[in-house]
């Protein structure tokens, strides 16, 4: 039941930890709302904490925990609480527009793609919240954030009150970063936009970047786009403001101020690595002279040859080495650009034809379109790009942006996975200056206010590409770029870099 209902219930310390937060802050209110209830924690504890509260408000759909919450009810306090659905209720309901009014509560944590695999009846209708106009296809995604709606429907209706109102709720915060996006598009004019940080794991035993979202109307100040980001349990230390700098969302608007000279669009052709959808056969290891595949099958040379295959670079290797020397994985590369023909192989590598043609059914198996009306053992990813000798790359996936060289094995250049970007060069030189000017001190500093590390994939190609490496080795000396540099670089190997490339990047 909790997972079809996105349930995690608020801890009663965590409860009252919000509700001291919110009264501190000067949101001690007449009406709360509280839009999915659950058992009732924050009912319970509201009249505890707040001292101007006269009545309280909201939904739950369980009958079970509307009926525990009903046990919570005080005779001091004016109740009107509702057995309903948040989808298909008239939410103005909830709220007094004759006073100030407070939603406070915790949403689900589910998205709708997860409802509908549960075969959840508790589901948004597929249309517009209206009014927002930034939003117009937010509910036409297959897999959007069911709290993201939630709240975007209380934020449409508290906006029109001339009252002050404040929607304070517990979210995952990928919410509230997508809602802080849109705003300026949207017509939604909140006077103010905090975030508190929570340890979600402590507090309801889930592995998620969560907080406490509070956005506040009709209040004294002028909002400027951008979300002040606390800790819950240490509200008073400014941790970052993030949203938006002029016409760029970014996660830390004072940093990117500092380093956005070195923010343009640029023409270095990052590109991601091999895709395959086939890794129990194409990725193999070398052990003991002889290639394992990944269903522990060994062969000799004599039984698959090694034309076609070459160093692999996977994620979690790209964030460990700073000079690749050593390779743990090989991948078999059947074509040199997309939608070559594979057939060339039986005839220049009989033994690799013979391994392709007993491993099929691995190939045959795979769903994504790509591979529809394409040649045998086709992979994607592939170009002349891949086949450059020396690679500068990154992995796409996690926290830390560390930029790693990758040169040759073996006269053969090193291939990544699709999860790791690369940029390509003809020699070693090019491949260190431009990593030492990645992982030097300005980049890092543009790249951590771009960048949100909580996000899937934190680094991606169009994020890459606004490094402007050039600017940034031409305001550069040559001491603070050794200090990240894998090997020596002279003023003369950076010179001629800038040279070269500074006005001819179409060679990427």
């Amino acid at each position: 039941m909790a997972n079809e209902y996105g349930d995690y219930q608020t801890p009663t310390s965590l409860a009252k930890t919000v509700l001291e937060l919110l009264k501190s802050e000067g949101y001690d209110f007449e009406n709360i709302i509280e839009p999915t209830f659950g058992k009732g924690n924050f009912i319970d504890e509201i009249p505890e904490v707040m001292s101007n509260v006269r009545s309280i408000r909201g939904l739950e759909l369980q009958p079970d925990y509307y009926n525990e919450a009903l046990t919570k009810e005080r005779n001091d306090i004016k109740y009107e609480l509702y057995n309903d659905d948040f989808f298909i209720f008239d939410l103005n309901k909830l709220f007094d527009k004759s006073t100030n009014n407070l939603i406070v509560g915790n949403l689900p944590w589910v998205t709708a793609s997860q409802l509908s695999r549960f075969e959840s009846k508790n589901i948004p209708k597929k249309s517009n919240i209206k009014g927002l106009k930034g939003y117009d296809a937010l509910t036409g995604k297959s897999n959007f954030d069911i709290a993201e709606y939630m709240s975007l429907s209380l934020i449409n209706v508290i906006s029109s009150l001339n009252t002050k109102s404040v929607i304070a709720v517990l979210v995952k915060d990928i919410v509230a970063k997508n809602i802080i996006r849109y705003i300026p598009d949207s017509n939604i004019y909140p006077s103010k936009f905090s975030i508190y940080t929570i340890n979600a794991k402590k507090e309801f035993n889930v592995s998620a970047d969560a907080c406490l979202m509070v956005i506040e109307f009709n209040g004294d100040e002028k909002f400027d786009n951008t979300v002040g980001e606390y800790s819950l349990y240490n509200p008073d230390k400014l941790i970052r403001r993030f949203g938006w700098s002029n016409d760029n969302f970014v996660s830390d608007v004072k940093e990117y101020k500092d380093y956005s000279i070195y923010d343009h669009i640029t023409n270095w052709n990052w590109r991601s690595g091999v895709k395959h959808d086939a890794s129990k056969v194409m990725e193999l290891k070398r052990d003991d002279g002889k290639w394992i595949n990944g269903l522990k099958e060994e062969y000799n040379d004599n039984e698959l040859d090694s034309k076609y295959i070459y160093p692999l670079v996977k994620s979690s290797d790209v964030r460990k080495q700073d000079i690749h020397t050593k390779f743990r994985k090989y991948v078999i590369v059947t074509q040199a650009k997309p939608r070559e023909d594979t057939s060339h192989i039986e005839e220049d590598s009989p033994t690799t034809w013979n391994y392709l043609i007993k491993h099929k059914q691995y190939f045959d198996k795979r769903r994504s379109s790509i591979y529809k009306n394409s040649p045998e053992f086709s992979m994607f990813g592939i170009g002349d790009y891949s086949f450059k000798p020396y690679k500068v790359a990154i992995s796409g996936m996690y926290k830390s942006p560390i930029f790693s060289v990758l040169p040759p094995k073996d006269d053969k250049p090193a291939m990544t996975d699709d999860t790791v970007y690369f940029v390509g060069f003809d020699n070693m030189t090019d491949a260190v200056v431009f990593a030492a000017a990645l992982n030097g001190d300005k980049a890092q500093k543009l790249i951590s206010s771009l960048t949100f590390t909580d996000s899937k994939r934190p680094y991606t190609k169009d994020l890459l590409k606004r490094i402007d490496v050039i600017s940034i080795l031409k305001t550069t000396d040559i001491d603070e770029l050794n200090t990240s540099a894998f090997s020596k670089v002279t003023k003369n190997d950076v010179d001629s870099f800038i040279n070269k490339y500074d006005n001819d990047l179409s060679l990427f």
